[in-house]
């Protein structure tokens, strides 16, 4: 349960960090206000969209596989960001791309996690309201913590930093792979 609630919590304040750099990066490499706005919608409609399409997706390839490819998938998309930047040049239609992809991934990954928790709880001997109540709190405290964190590394190292702290590093802190553990199904 506990590999569950860190893995949550880094992947969530992770998220919310990447909410704040990403249009900060938007903002510092294009100046424009118009095409940070337009990325904040895409962000916003990838979590609608997959909100609505992504439990199909999450019990079609089991738990376990949609929390870690989720992870993967919108780590890469989220680190590629500042790699293209550096190395081959970014569009900023490159951008909304990555952004989407990123987005699109992170709710199915959310999805899958909670639907762990009723297994975990049973095999962790915790009761299944104590256990959704933990969930929901590491929920939450990440998206408090998250934004004015990422609000303070970008100030400190930079929105492009930001990004590739926040996918290469935090993610070694969330105590692996949750579904490596007893009760994890499917």
């Amino acid at each position: 349960m506990f590999v569950l609630l860190s893995a949550n919590a880094v992947s969530m304040t992770g998220n919310a960090m990447a909410n704040v750099a990403i249009p900060w990066f938007v903002l510092q490499t294009t100046g424009s206000a118009a095409k940070t706005g337009l990325t904040f919608a895409v962000i916003g409609l990838s979590n609608v969209l997959a909100a609505f399409f992504g439990g199909p997706v999450v019990d079609r390839l089991g738990y376990r596989r949609s929390s870690v490819l989720a992870d993967v998938l919108s780590g890469a998309a989220v680190a590629l960001v500042p790699l293209l930047h550096v190395t081959a040049g970014l569009a900023f239609w490159q951008l909304l791309v990555l952004v989407f992809v990123g987005g699109v991934v992170d709710v199915p990954g959310a999805t899958a996690r909670q639907s762990m928790l009723p297994d975990l709880a049973v095999a962790a001997r915790m009761p299944k309201e104590r256990a959704n109540s933990a969930f929901i709190a590491v929920r939450q405290v990440s998206g408090f913590v998250g934004p004015p964190l990422g609000g303070v590394l970008v100030a400190l190292v930079g929105a492009t930093g930001v990004l590739v702290a926040q996918r290469f590093h935090l993610r070694r802190l969330g105590g692996g792979d949750p579904a490596r553990h007893p009760g994890a199904s499917p």
